[in-house]
């Protein structure tokens, strides 16, 4: 095992790092070092200078021992990952060269006077002098390479009675009141994974805050952003994630050639774990797979087998990466504990654990601690690491039948593959009238038949209402939020008038990243508006009141209200309104933390209002419908029924078109509502609004009926024999009440339908048509 020293010491005002690595390399084992990042100086080899390749240099394997001396430095000027600064030191890129080998690292690091720093390490020691401190760190544990933090830093300390773990936390003296929370949390974290996994395997842990937006777990520490460790959310959350990772990720490594199953794992045992405690389980695993159907399609799938590991990034790319890799693999252990039992799942995990910890596992070891408690994981495993995309699972083709005085129940149960099926776990509940009976089918193919014997009428199927399978979630499930225009795979931006590109500015600029193309409202087409995922800058133009009518949005601040689209609800649309560009740049510093939501209201960056929209749980299918039964004394009598009508704006009277009793009630209706209050007007749908002219003057007598046939167009509009509708107009005409033909002309509906939308028709058969349109019902 190489042994790597390193001493480094910074220039802050010019933000430079000067560094000295010195590898002392065993007989008969080959080593390369990069350093394409670095201004290198002095190369030495056994004390002899070397030339070397501005990427690197290669030692092929020597009989003897080799000793490795690099003089470098590097600047952070213009770094994204690192921070070298006044405030603080951050180094979690590449800040070192970096050996193609695991290697035992110590670390001698000079920092200014009035800064703490930490790195992973077993044992902390420092040396204070005139000129500043220096800090060494020494660490067991082979490591590819280091990450490292200094600043202006209280550092407090605990020990666990239990371990002598040290708990230590690196805090900002403004944020000190955190710290001792943040620790005592650590602290709980840590003997909760002992007793699940086994013994915490470090001398300590220490919770490093930071000026980066970081979110990171390393040997023996984690790495926060000082806006992170603000959050009220994240010491109940993800310090328990980056705790966990001391066992995951970090004292057992990943082998990635069979791809990263420890981001899932350690999401399924701290944040999946957690929610299941709150009672959120079943929420949480929905949002999993909310998010594998928002950003997992086309060219940005992948298999589990291909996730290398996340990052915080944004992009739909890596959202889709994550959606994987944490998301899909978390439902994989979940799976997997449902099928053996959580107590099974629980020795599985421990036997894992103290097979691999100090090496390196795949998939494989995994499978291999599961294997002795099941016999069909082969099959779940290949299906569930190797496959691209997740499986749809549905009913069809049902049947109630009376067998021997019982009732059955029949229907087939299916899934999207026919020439791959996966082997599916499927939970049932079918609930009857008296009760709910739950049951898992195993599903070997793609379809397969299923019984219930019942002794009640049944009512309701659902498939998986806990989103206890990794499944593709039916239309009505789905729920919109602003995640899902994010991964929509193509998307629009329409652009109510000029101004609005002043106002929407930086959000326009971050559709368009996202793949988005930019549309003037006056010229958007229905085959766009049908086609992809909607995004309306502005709420009043056309193109948003012929979909939503006028949205209710608050005046002040900014509001993202994501619905699903009227003419595609496979497709969302998001409605966006502000006060001014102000509110737009402090809610979009804050949108990315809210992708659940359908609803957000911002003010000054504050999120005032946050919904999240209802929708299915489980794939549901309503099998009987409950017979009604009226209480005959609490039946209503007519005149009862009348005046419960009088404070109502809008009443509605149904019909079958050729019954005449039906007309005759609309009459009574309409005399006992004008007897009561005669400021009344009768919609007509028998009319278009053609007729409007006809029926104007025929209810103030100006013309005849003969003359208000010919000119309504009667028998061409509606056709239906005009004396089932005579007296209710003779009744209106007599008391001169107001007639509104309600319908729209039939040859513009003719036309939308057979053109494909609205934009078949002209500028003057618009204008027949109400602006305002709520199709979002």
């Amino acid at each position: 095992m190489p042994e790597y020293r390193l001493a480094i010491a910074f220039d802050i005002e010019a933000q430079l790092l000067k560094g000295i690595a010195t590898l002392e390399i065993p007989a008969n084992l080959p080593l390369a070092l990069s350093f394409s990042s670095f201004d290198i100086g002095a190369v030495e080899l056994d004390g002899k200078q070397l030339s070397s390749d501005s990427n690197g240099i290669s030692l092929a394997p020597s009989s003897a021992a080799q000793k490795l001396i690099v003089h470098y430095s590097k600047s952070f000027k213009n770094s994204d990952s690192d921070l070298v600064s006044t405030e603080g030191i951050a180094l979690t890129g590449v800040w070192h060269p970096l050996p193609d080998r695991k290697c035992r690292f110590s670390l001698q690091a000079s920092v200014p006077i009035g800064f703490e720093a930490v790195s992973e390490a077993d044992t902390i020691s420092q040396e204070i002098s005139v000129s500043g401190k220096t800090f060494i760190f020494s660490f067991e544990q082979p490591l590819r390479g280091l990450h490292f933090a200094a600043g202006p830093y209280i550092v407090e300390q605990q020990s666990i009675p239990s371990n002598g773990v040290a708990v230590v936390s690196y805090f900002f003296a403004e944020d000190r009141e955190l710290a001792a929370h943040y620790r005592q949390k650590a602290q709980d974290y840590i003997i909760r994974y002992e007793k699940l996994i086994g013994p915490y395997p470090y001398k300590r842990f220490s919770i490093v805050e930071n000026r980066l937006p970081t979110g990171y777990g390393m040997p023996s520490m984690t790495l926060l952003g000082q806006m992170v460790v603000r959050l009220p959310f994240i010491v109940e959350t993800s310090l328990g994630h980056e705790v966990l990772h001391s066992w995951f990720g970090n004292s057992i490594d990943v082998d990635q050639s069979s791809g990263n199953w420890c981001e899932g794992l350690t999401t399924y045992l701290a944040d999946h774990a957690y929610a299941e405690e709150d009672g959120a389980g079943r929420e949480y695993r929905k949002n999993q797979l909310l998010k594998n159907q928002h950003y997992v399609h086309g060219d940005k799938a992948l298999a589990v087998k291909d996730f290398t590991g996340g990052d915080g990034r944004r992009t739909p790319e890596h959202l889709a990466h994550n959606a994987v890799g944490y998301g899909k693999v978390a439902m994989i252990f979940h799976m997997l504990a449902q099928k053996v039992g959580q107590d099974t799942f629980e020795a599985a995990i421990r036997d894992f654990y103290q097979r691999l910890k100090g090496k390196t596992a795949s998939w494989d070891d995994i499978h291999e601690s599961f294997d002795p408690y099941s016999s069909d994981l082969d099959l779940f495993f290949q299906q569930w690491v190797d496959r691209v995309g997740l499986p749809e699972v549905a009913a069809k083709d049902f049947k109630v039948d009376e067998v021997d005085g019982d009732l059955v129940v029949s229907f087939t149960l299916y899934q999207d593959d026919a020439q791959n099926p996966y082997l599916l776990d499927v939970p049932l509940e079918l609930t009857t009238t008296n009760a709910v009976l739950s049951r898992t089918i195993l599903l070997t193919q793609q379809q397969q038949q299923v019984e219930f014997k019942l002794a009640e009428y049944p009512v309701s199927l659902v498939i998986d209402s806990g989103y206890d399978l990794a499944r593709q979630l039916s239309h009505e499930e789905v729920t919109p939020t602003w995640d899902w225009f994010k991964g929509s795979a193509h998307k629009i931006a329409v652009i109510g008038k000029p101004s609005d590109y002043d106002i929407f500015e930086p959000l326009i600029d971050e559709v368009e990243r996202q793949g988005a193309e930019v549309i003037a409202a006056n010229e958007v087409d229905d085959a766009q508006l049908t086609e992809n995922g909607l995004i309306f800058f502005g709420i009043t133009p056309p193109a948003v009141r012929s979909l939503f009518s006028k949205p209710s949005h608050p005046e002040q601040g900014f509001v993202v209200d994501v619905r699903k689209n009227p003419l595609n609800p496979d497709n969302p649309a998001v409605l966006v309104s502000a006060s001014s560009l102000d509110e737009v740049k402090s809610g979009m510093a804050k949108l990315k933390h809210y992708g659940k939501y359908c609803y957000l209201h911002f003010e000054q960056g504050r999120a005032i209002t946050k919904s999240i929209c209802q929708a299915a749980s489980g794939v549901g299918y309503g099998l009987e419908r409950t017979p009604v039964v009226l209480e005959v004394p609490k039946a209503q009598g007519f005149t009862a029924m009348v005046d419960a009508l009088l404070d109502k704006k809008i009443i509605y009277v149904g019909e079958s078109h050729t019954s005449y009793a039906d007309h005759k009630l609309q009459l009574r209706i309409i005399r006992e509502l004008y007897q009561r209050d005669p400021n009344l007007a009768i919609g007509m749908e028998m009319f278009p609004r053609s007729s409007q002219v006809a029926l104007d003057q025929f209810v103030a007598g100006e013309i005849s009926e003969a003359q208000f046939l010919r000119d309504s167009k009667y028998f061409e509009v509606w056709s239906f024999d005009y004396r089932l509708y005579r007296e209710i107009l003779n009744f209106a005409r007599s008391r001169n009440i107001p007639v509104i033909g309600l319908n729209i002309e039939r040859k513009y509906v003719s036309k939308v339908y057979k053109e494909g939308g609205l934009s078949a028709l002209g500028p003057e058969e618009l204008s027949e048509l109400p602006v305002d349109r709520d199709l979002d019902v």
